[in-house]
């Protein structure tokens, strides 16, 4: 009874363990040590309902134990490193790819829009954002254009940029909506 208990209700109790520890292999670890602790419980209920909650109750123990002990080890191995460095915090690893992953989309959108404008206008934006300028004096010296010419294409490069990025935004949202809702927007 207990296995079948436990097969019928793995993916929560991994979606449980999951919510602590963020590597797959942490995982696996407690989930197999849940089932362990199971195994060897001698107070274990006969019902079902109190057993589903008893079990819920020892993975949920399991996650906590393998988080102090990632944590405890880190500290240690920092400490004998003779290092500062706080352990890692999987909340804060979550949001550093939910960063990563944005910054990667909006660098991706960039890129196409970028495309679409006319050649000179990304010349002069990667003449005055690509290089080690800080003003656009010094990028018309580098480039040989006069400060007008320049600073013009720079501001229609951006104006467009922007025009771009806020169209591709608009149409984008419309399909999420109408993904979600779906019919048409408008």
């Amino acid at each position: 009874m207990l296995e079948r208990i436990w097969r019928e209700n793995y993916p929560f109790f991994r979606a449980l363990a999951r919510s602590i520890a963020y590597r797959e292999e942490d995982v696996e670890d407690i989930l197999q040590e849940s089932f362990l602790r199971l195994l060897k419980s001698a107070s274990l209920p006969t019902e079902k309902g109190p057993i589903l909650s008893f079990m819920r109750k020892v993975v949920w123990s399991a996650s906590i134990d393998s988080y102090r002990r990632r944590r405890r080890d880190f500290r240690l191995r920092a400490r004998v490193a003779g290092s500062a460095q706080e352990p890692p915090n999987p909340l804060s690893e979550l949001l550093q790819a939910d960063r990563e992953q944005a910054r990667n989309e909006l660098l991706h959108q960039l890129c196409d829009v970028l495309g679409e404008l006319p050649k000179n206008h990304r010349q002069a934006l990667r003449l005055y954002f690509g290089r080690e300028v800080r003003t656009i004096t010094q990028a018309c010296s580098q480039s040989g254009l006069p400060y007008s010419t320049l600073r013009s294409r720079m501001l229609v490069a951006i104006k467009e940029l922007r025009k771009l990025l806020s169209l591709k935004d608009a149409y984008r949202i419309c399909l999420e909506h109408e993904g979600r809702s779906g019919s048409a927007p408008g």
